[in-house]
């Protein structure tokens, strides 16, 4: 955004040259500019009526462009038609992060098209309106359900609008009173505005630098309830400085706060002669000054007070531009050279000593979706996650960067179907990762945004870091059934905040993902040396992994450091990379959740871990297709891939296949013998899944018939000494107790294994048991999800304050694992010291309680149902 907004900033200076006060002590514009050089074209503000392209092109020199249209541009001018502010009304959030990929296209000069992924047709409507008002021209192509939207720079294009489209609509909203309006109606206008959020700190000293900001000021906001503050210097010269909480906190305490403390800060700033004046403000993510207290209306100061031209001063341009630039100070601790690229057109002096002042003003680090990243493939350049912050514990939303649908592998479709996910060719042109990529072909309903696709293969990033060099460490998240890499449940944002770097994927699933049959392991044999067939989604989450090995450092993320991890079928994808010889080496810690049990344990085979034997596998693959009809695999990658979704737990079970090559053994010969990556595991499950139950209605009769055909008469007996049920209310309590202690034990149990294999490495365990608000199914499977993720605005539950304190815990011993291989290491939790999680130990017999207790190791079960369920494991052939 920085750039973006530097080279507005310049293109601002050319097209007001004659109404910006810059001290410059030399000649005018045209008496400098070298006469064989070609000019490069001036920015004109476009007006709200559409120009005929004969009257776009050439542009007036600013010198001649009518103060009428200069004074309507900077006061309540709107540069976008109704048909565009209509659209963006009905998606905000589409629409803003549609308008900041413009943007950053019209920022920049290399770059004459942008290509945005297949979307709705109302969504290619915005496109086509927002291009017109931008000056560019715009063409739909391919047929459905590819149809998307190509954008071009033409003659007629000059530059961005300066105003944004939310500016435009709180003008359209709110018209901004004129210099005669009464004082009465500017401060209804003010009442009604964004609450204060910041301090706004004007005409400060020169060579002010942020470290002493940040020092002298700092007893001033930790006396207060602000953990911490940053510091950012306006192209206006001002200063803007935005309070960081240490909890949530609501848009109304933070004003009321900020006022309470404003005295202390105003006499501290004057006192040290920091600056002429201090006073309360409300910015907006790309601190825009949309209200300040001594205006009556918004879209003062901030970056908008660029367009605007008026009442701030500019900092100057010196009269000896060329020497080194004494803004390098407004910099953070080391004053960095600002590299520019070279441009393809030729300017004058002028115009580069300017660019080169003004580059230096802003004193904060520019954010990484102001890069363009360069992958294997080619460049990617993702968006800011956040358009305003969140509710939660993320204060850094204004630095997170978000890439989304970056293709891992080539398509699925054709050719490639049913085979192991293909190298992907490279593109020539940026990517702009600003819209989820196609989603893998599955049996439930997608939301309006979403589309299915074959070419599905993609992943999506987010980071919080400033660098490209930053050597984050990274997670890797798998998602369970029936879900997908774009779901609000699964945005990685809050835990970038933490400092990672989040990457999620699509993998392919059903019979897309697992179906084997005879011929594919004989194509398998002559492509790849193995018989292996139906292991298709599991070997693209193995690609997924190695994408990011070799990919991530691009991102500033540690390509050494990457933790994977899952929940239900996405835990089931964690213990595939841990185990199998394809991924070994590639992974430091492994955080598996609703996922591993004793292999001996019946519900083992039926849940997400499951698999099945390549003679199981190739029998249902073989009735697969006589129900399709389809005698070849030819025959089956000819069919539209709708014919062959096959719902989950559907007609056909296709899961993981035992194919000694993905998968190299059963998970207890693995446990044993020690295959696999030998490093720290975090792993359990939540307390109403596996069996048990929130709600109360089980009968005795119901409980009596549950154990007898699950455990049979012997042993059913013997559960109902340990859990009796006198009457409905016990039969619903040792209903849910005995499925709970199962579950615990069999965690338990997986993790004894993992040490008597030989693995050297911690394993902590847990049971979840926080029910989330507005539901009624109790602590459910995937209900631990947004709270370890920190992505509670992720999920629309009426969320209360203790919600945000519990997500804060847990997000944190997530991290510190991550970040170190022990929940309780890391000093991700900013509220002081987390209680102890215990690793496991044979002797114990304990595990971890989170979510309403956070009160350390908690029993597994009591000796004699410990017991009991051993000895009932002990009967069964394991997985």
């Amino acid at each position: 955004m920085q750039h973006l907004l530097v080279r507005n900033l310049v293109a601002a200076r050319r097209l007001f040259a004659n109404t910006l006060v810059l001290t410059h002590a030399t000649p005018p514009i045209r008496a400098r500019r070298q006469r064989h050089v070609k000019r490069k074209r001036l920015s004109l503000a476009r007006a709200s009526t559409k120009s005929k392209p004969s009257d776009a092109w050439p542009p007036k020199p600013a010198k001649e462009i009518q103060p009428k249209l200069l004074t309507t541009h900077l006061d309540g001018h709107i540069p976008y038609s109704q048909e565009t502010l209509d659209l963006f009304k009905a998606s905000p959030k589409f629409c803003q992060q549609q308008e900041r990929e413009f943007r950053v296209f019209a920022a920049d000069g290399n770059e004459k098209r942008l290509r945005f992924k297949p979307m709705q047709a109302t969504q290619r409507a915005f496109l086509h309106a927002l291009a017109e008002d931008f000056g560019l021209d715009s063409e739909s192509q391919d047929p459905e359900p590819h149809r998307h939207v190509s954008v071009f720079k033409t003659p007629r294009f000059v530059s961005a609008p300066m105003k944004t489209l939310s500016q435009c609509l709180k003008i359209q909203a709110a018209p901004v009173a004129a210099s005669n309006e009464t004082s009465s109606s500017a401060r209804a206008l003010v009442a009604n505005a964004d609450p204060y959020n910041a301090f706004l700190l004007t005409e400060p000293r020169f060579g002010l630098t942020i470290d002493e900001l940040h020092s002298d000021l700092s007893p001033e906001f930790s006396s207060a309830s602000f953990g911490n503050f940053d510091i950012s210097f306006l192209p206006s010269g001002d200063i803007v400085i935005k309070p960081l909480p240490a909890h949530f906190m609501s848009n109304q305490k933070l004003e009321a706060d900020l006022g309470n403390m404003k005295i202390s800060v105003s006499k501290k700033v004057s006192a040290l002669g920091f600056a002429k004046e201090t006073m309360l403000c409300a910015i907006d993510g790309s601190l825009n000054v949309l209200r300040r207290e001594d205006e009556s209306a918004s879209g003062a100061g901030g970056w908008s007070q660029v367009a605007k031209g008026a009442g701030r001063k500019i900092a100057p341009v010196r009269s000896d531009v060329g020497v080194k630039s004494s803004f390098t100070v407004l910099g953070t601790k080391a004053a960095k050279k600002v590299k520019k690229e070279s441009n393809e057109e030729a300017v004058d002096d002028w115009e580069r000593e300017v660019e080169g002042a003004v580059l230096l003003v802003p004193g904060a680090v520019a954010q990484l979706y102001n890069t363009v990243i360069e992958t294997a493939y080619g460049g990617v350049q993702g968006v800011a996650a956040f358009n305003s912050s969140p509710a939660g514990n993320i204060s850094n939303w204004q630095d997170i960067t978000v890439w989304r649908g970056i293709p891992f592998a080539a398509s699925t479709s054709g050719s490639n179907r049913f085979r192991p996910p293909q190298n992907l060719t490279a593109w020539n042109n940026t990517l702009h990762a600003s819209t989820f990529g196609g989603v893998c072909p599955q049996d439930f309903t997608l939301s309006s945004s979403l589309y299915y696709s074959e070419d599905c293969l993609n992943l999506n990033i987010w980071s919080a870091g400033n660098d490209t060099s930053a050597k984050l460490p990274v997670m890797l998240w798998s998602y369970p059934a029936e879900s997908t890499a774009a779901q609000p449940l699964f945005d990685g944002a809050g835990m970038a905040s933490k400092g990672f770097v989040f990457v999620n994927y699509n993998y392919r699933t059903g019979s897309l993902g697992w179906l084997a049959t005879e011929e594919l392991s004989r194509e398998m044999v002559v492509g790849y040396g193995t018989n292996s067939s139906g292991n298709w989604g599991m070997l693209d989450q193995f690609a997924a992994l190695k994408w990011v090995h070799a990919n991530i450092a691009s991102f500033g993320g540690d390509p050494d450091h990457i933790t994977i991890m899952g929940q239900s079928a996405g835990s089931a994808a964690t213990q595939h990379m841990l185990n199998s010889p394809l991924t070994s080496g590639l992974i430091v810690n492994a955080i598996i959740e609703s996922g591993v049990r004793d292999p001996h344990d019946p519900q083992a085979s039926s849940l997400a871990e499951g698999y099945h034997n390549l003679s199981v596998a190739l029998t249902t693959g073989a009735t697969y297709m006589s129900s399709l009809s389809a005698s070849s695999i030819a025959g089956l990658r000819a069919l539209p891939f709708e014919d062959l979704i096959v719902s989950f737990r559907g007609n056909f079970s296709f899961g993981a296949v035992l194919d000694y090559y993905a998968m190299p053994a059963t998970y207890m010969t693995t446990l044993l013998s020690g295959l696999g990556n030998d490093v720290p595991i975090l792993t359990g499950n939540t307390r109403d899944e596996s069996g048990a139950s929130f709600t109360e209605n089980t009968t005795v009769s119901a409980y009596n018939a549950s154990l007898i055909s699950q455990y049979g008469s012997y042993f059913a007996a013997q559960f109902l000494a340990l859990y009796p049920a006198a009457n409905n209310s016990e039969a619903d309590t040792s209903f849910n107790a005995h499925y709970r202690d199962t579950s615990r034990v069999g965690t338990w149990n997986w993790a004894r294994y993992w040490k008597e294999g030989g693995k050297r490495s911690d394993v902590f365990t847990y049971l979840w048991d926080h029910a989330p608000p507005g539901q009624g199914q109790g602590a459910y499977h995937e209900s631990e999800i947004s709270y370890v993720l920190n992505n509670l605005y992720g999920t629309d539950l009426p969320w209360e304050a203790e919600d945000y304190v519990i997500a804060e815990k847990m997000s944190s011993y997530w991290a510190n694992f991550a970040r170190t291989g022990n929940p309780n290491l890391g000093g991700s939790y900013p509220g002081g010291n987390l209680s102890y999680f215990p690793s496991w130990r044979e002797s114990s017999n304990t595990t971890m309680e989170l979510g309403d207790g956070f009160w350390g190791g908690m029993p597994i079960a009591k000796p004699a149902q410990i017991a009991l369920i051993d000895n009932f494991f002990g009967t069964q052939v394991p997985i």
